[in-house]
């Protein structure tokens, strides 16, 4: 056999122009059009284009993409197929005059044979239709009507809500060719689709494989073949699906599988699948490479009402962040930047991210690196907040076409932990009062579990996020979206009173992004507070009179008693380096409570990764990918292996170890007790053995010698001390985690200097070392530089105690400065690095 297949992306030349609605219906009438042409990205977006375009400007105009392209002589026997991977949203394509295709889903790949209309010189034009136009027409009315979006007929499309929802991101709605367009020249035989089904377990691996091949007819019984995997291999059986088509099946026993796990509870091997075919007597074949395969059993425990994911029949507790694009204007991101964005959610003890219904599907580099990396994917469908009329034939039939190519595109992979409907199919019509009958179980949910068990059933689906409840937004059951600290306003002790038990969403808050420091040493705002520019990047609630900055703000006087509009208009530096720490301070508290060995929640993921835009977001990171504040306090507790505190009121104080690792911990426990000054300590400490993937608890009064108030609940008289440390060291040697307990204010007075400092030691070209030590108390240290990135930042370090922290720089061999602030000094430090 000799085959053949070469993609030959169609990247160069292309050319874009809008026109009025309906104003031309062919390319050739294009050169009648005065509108202006603009060299367009592809695959990119109309708002890539053309920036600063509003959103109605787009989404009211017509689009034509264009482009002229050569092409060889097409040999005999030889195969000729346009590629086109996603077209957002309305779009109707021609090739070289003759219209080819019309697509009505921005999630839909299309495979056209364009053999008999190539020429040399060739030009393919592509038109993308107003979407005003189709959602002015008359339409069913729905059952009920979210505030979420401004059109309800985006129902019955198929497109992102990116962009078109207010308030919660920018107004540049994906219109355009947002995935690649190629050509691919093609002999038979060739894979056109492959099914892969698991059942895995600690003995065995059962691995089923189907591949299907688009071949020659008159070699179509001479086709012989076997696949292979983990150094097994089985000859596949043979059947035929039309007179070009056929279909090969095998099963492959793998006995004592290397499972793969999420990073946090083990290693993650991935094994190579391939099959190997040949054609009647030739000894000469062909290897087709299959992709890989993670070997792990996936199952939800449903008990109590609850939701708990097991991996490899372990219990995992899952945390992470709900993703965004990377680049929400083009919808594009390289392997690179998905590769540094989860590299960045791995070092923060992160294990799952969750793609929402109102985004896009990810791109298959994005699942090759959680596979690599080991971390889960919650994967919704691309449906929220709207009631899909899904007895519309047409959307029917898009959204059945659309969910077999994604289940398809998914297989094998041992990161895809959940399959979701949506989000909030329930929820929505719930709060407006909608009767049970309307809301439980919506129709999509329906629609898509079929197809999920059909072709992806070791995978867990979930008919909608939140579900589960009396309501669907109950938190005690199911899955929730969790607002109660954050956007309603709750105090810390909701944490616990809400019983959540898996928050598939939760803690939004708008998180101040961090500024470069200037030359002089002094840090500059991000931008004018309260100003236009300021305002339009904070996320908000439609129709609400309120923003996330004024969530905020509650918490900022709550947690520091200070007052917000006083601090800002007085201080307005210091106001954003409080509003910086105060997201982390929440999450911390939330995370340490559902991270305790009684916690019935299995499960938390905060809204967002990643900005949309600049400005105060509600990502952990900016929208440049640099870490927040709160990014820094997440990877303390989430860590595999930590300590938290909790608060117990008048039973005290708890400590709890976590060890999610496969082996026993030997480690010892210290708590120590100061004043802020650091004029006063008291300490003890004991050593603890923690089982593999367990979870330890320890009252640590019981360490003290008689009795101490370390909450400072029966207050008889001033607490003994301002802050308590908790430290978890390996036996003999390192620190693995800290934990921090204020039993009353949270925020340290403001003094001149606290005696912190330090030096840097270059370690590489490309990597130093600082060294800190302070004299006094520090709060929320933050080490700030425009040549190098910390690998840590806002921690609070004891009086009289040293810290180590490791700096990578941006160009390697450049010298630069650091920047030492805390929270409880005015003084800042200005540290050379050689």
């Amino acid at each position: 056999m000799t085959p053949m297949c070469e993609r030959f992306p169609l990247t160069e030349g292309w050319s874009a122009t809008g026109v009025p609605a309906g104003a031309v219906n062919e390319p050739r009438a294009l050169d009648r059009q005065t509108g202006t042409w603009e060299a367009a990205p592809v695959p990119g977006t109309v708002a890539e284009t053309f920036r600063g375009l509003p959103a109605d400007a787009i989404d009211g105009r017509d689009w034509w993409y264009r482009v002229t392209f050569a092409l060889s002589p097409i040999a005999d026997g030889e195969r000729l197929t346009l590629c086109l991977d996603g077209l957002a949203t309305l779009a109707d394509v021609w090739f070289n005059g003759v219209h080819v295709l019309t697509s009505r889903s921005m999630f839909r790949a299309h495979r056209v044979d364009i053999r008999e209309l190539a020429r040399t010189e060739n030009d393919l034009a592509i038109r993308f239709s107003s979407l005003h136009a189709l959602l002015s027409r008359r339409r069913p009315r729905p059952r009920w009507r979210t505030r979420l979006v401004e059109h309800q007929g985006l129902r019955f499309v198929r497109t992102s809500l990116l962009g078109r929802m207010p308030g919660w991101s920018a107004r540049h709605p994906a219109v355009g060719p947002w995935r690649p367009v190629a050509i691919e020249r093609w002999r038979p035989p060739r894979l056109r689709e492959r099914r892969i089904a698991t059942v895995v377990s600690e003995t065995s691996a059962r691995v089923d494989v189907a591949i299907t091949l688009d071949v020659d007819a008159m070699a179509h019984a001479e086709i012989k073949g076997a696949v292979a995997l983990c150094g097994v291999q089985a000859a596949c059986g043979w059947a035929p699906l039309g007179a070009e088509t056929l279909v090969g099946t095998a099963t492959i026993e793998v006995p004592r599988p290397a499972r793969w796990w999420p990073h946090t509870h083990g290693a993650q091997p991935l094994h190579r699948l391939s099959a190997t075919l040949t054609t009647g007597s030739s000894t000469q074949g062909m290897t087709l490479d299959l992709g890989h395969v993670g070997l792990r059993s996936l199952t939800v425990d449903r008990a109590d009402e609850g939701f708990a994911l097991r991996v490899n029949d372990v219990d995992v507790f899952c945390r992470g962040a709900c993703w965004t694009p990377l680049h929400p204007v083009s919808l594009r991101a390289t392997e690179a930047e998905y590769r540094a964005a989860l590299e960045a959610a791995r070092d923060a003890g992160m294990n799952m991210v969750r793609i929402a219904g109102p985004t896009v599907y990810e791109d298959d580099a994005f699942f090759d690196v959680c596979d690599e990396l080991g971390i889960l994917v919650w994967q919704d469908f691309m449906f929220a907040s709207l009631d899909y009329p899904v007895d519309d034939g047409e959307l029917r039939a898009e959204i059945e076409a659309e969910s077999r190519q994604e289940l398809l595109r998914w297989q094998g992979r041992p990161s895809l932990a959940v399959l979701c409907g949506g989000s909030e199919l329930e929820q929505q019509p719930a709060m407006l009062g909608a009767p049970p009958e309307v809301w439980a179980r919506p129709p999509i949910a329906e629609l898509l579990a079929r197809p999920c068990a059909e072709l992806l059933g070791e995978v867990p689906f979930w008919p909608s996020t939140p579900h589960g409840g009396v309501f669907p937004f109950s938190l005690d059951a199911g899955t929730a979206h969790y607002y109660g600290v954050g956007a309603y306003l709750r105090g810390l002790d909701d944490l616990r009173r809400s019983a959540v038990r898996f928050a598939t969403e939760c803690l939004a808050v708008a998180q101040v992004p961090e500024d470069p420091p200037t030359k002089a040493g002094r840090r500059v705002s991000a931008a004018a507070i309260g100003d236009a520019a300021w305002k339009a990047a904070v996320p908000r609630d439609a129709g609400a009179g309120w923003d996330f900055d004024d969530v905020r703000d509650h918490y900022l006087a709550r947690l520091y008693g200070i007052d917000p509009l006083r601090c800002r208009y007085e201080d307005p530096q210091r106001y954003l380096e409080l509003s910086r720490t105060v997201p982390g301070e929440l999450m911390t508290a939330a995370f340490s409570e559902w991270r305790r060995s009684r916690s019935m929640c299995r499960g938390g993921l905060v809204w967002f990764l990643q900005d949309l835009e600049p400005g105060a977001g509600w990502g952990i990171r900016d929208a440049w990918g640099r870490p927040k504040a709160a990014y820094f306090y997440l990877r303390r507790v989430l860590a595999p292996v930590t300590v938290v505190v909790t608060d117990e009121g008048l039973n005290g104080l708890d400590a709890h170890v976590v060890n999610e690792r496969d082996e026993p911990l030997e480690a010892e426990l210290a708590l120590a007790l100061h004043d802020f000054a650091g004029a006063r300590a008291r300490g003890a400490g004991t050593c603890l053995t923690i089982a593999a993937r367990g979870c330890t608890t320890l009252r640590l009064d019981t360490l003290l010698p008689g009795f101490t108030d370390l909450t400072h609940a029966y207050r008889f008289g001033p607490a003994g001390h301002d802050v308590a440390v908790v430290s978890l060291r390996r036996a003999g040697g390192s620190m693995i985690a800290e934990a921090w307990h204020f039993p009353g204010p949270r925020l340290a007075p403001l003094r001149p200097e606290v005696g912190l400092g330090g030096r840097c030691e270059r370690l590489s070209p490309g990597e130093s070392i600082i060294h800190l030590e302070t004299r006094d108390f520090a709060q929320a240290v933050t080490l700030t530089s425009d040549e190098f990135e910390p690998a840590d930042s806002y921690f609070h370090m004891p009086p009289a105690s040293r810290r180590g922290v490791t700096l990578r720089a941006r160009e390697p061999g450049r010298p630069g400065t650091v920047v030492l602030r805390s929270l409880n000094s005015r003084a800042a430090v200005r540290i050379g690095v050689d």
